[in-house]
């Protein structure tokens, strides 16, 4: 696969030496140049997979540009570039998320790797990331983005129960019916017999007694 770059260059001194350098490695194809100022609507408008990012004239400017871009783009991969090769630019720059740090003396030499893992990087995101569509109200797997099928509407929720299962339910129901408070029909005739059969046990301890 190409990987799809954008250059973030504000030193215009070096952009034609970057644009040359990425257009040299046959894995990578330049979607266009942009300043460190338009990086965000540009990476909007031509949706990179690989973000070059030049930290001249200023480094620590392009180390918190590099930190923006991570935290609101975090599935872009991101390479930085610097003129010379200093320790505490090359910690900086990983810990913020940089896949390489490459100065003109070890382009040559680092970029052929770094462009393997870059690209490896995004093979494995393309296989484990199940796709959506960030935009939809649905979320991810939804109809509206194709990735999930549509419900079959000759399919009914309970259709799979058993006959025994809806035979007792109907059998609930009728039981239910025929008495107009929602009670079952036997309770009222329940009663009765209970109150004649209090009044009888009264009587009858009465008499006893007497």
């Amino acid at each position: 696969m190409t990987v799809s770059t954008l250059l973030v260059c504000d030193d215009t001194t070096k952009t034609d030496q970057l644009q040359a350098l990425i257009s040299s490695q046959p894995q990578l194809t330049l979607a266009g140049f942009s300043t460190g100022q338009d990086a965000m609507e540009t990476i909007l408008e031509k949706s990179p997979s690989l973000v070059w990012i030049e930290l001249a004239p200023e480094p620590a400017k392009g180390l918190t540009l590099l930190s923006e871009l991570k935290e609101r783009y975090p599935a872009i991969q991101y390479l930085v570039s610097y003129e010379t090769l200093k320790a505490d630019l090359v910690k900086s720059a990983m810990q913020l998320g940089a896949v390489e740090y490459i100065d003109p003396a070890s382009a040559s030499r680092l970029l052929p790797d770094a462009i393997e893992r870059i690209t490896q990087k995004l093979n494995a995101a393309i296989m484990g990331t199940p796709r959506s569509n960030p935009g939809s109200p649905l979320g991810s797997g939804s109809i509206a983005d194709g990735t999930a099928a549509v419900p079959d509407s000759r399919y009914v929720p309970g259709a799979a129960a058993s006959n025994r299962q809806v035979g007792g339910v109907r059998g609930k129901v009728t039981r239910m019916e025929g008495s107009p408070d929602g009670l079952p029909t036997w309770i009222l005739p329940a009663i009765f017999l209970f109150m004649v059969a209090l009044v009888v046990c009264v009587a009858v301890m009465r008499f006893v007694q007497h």
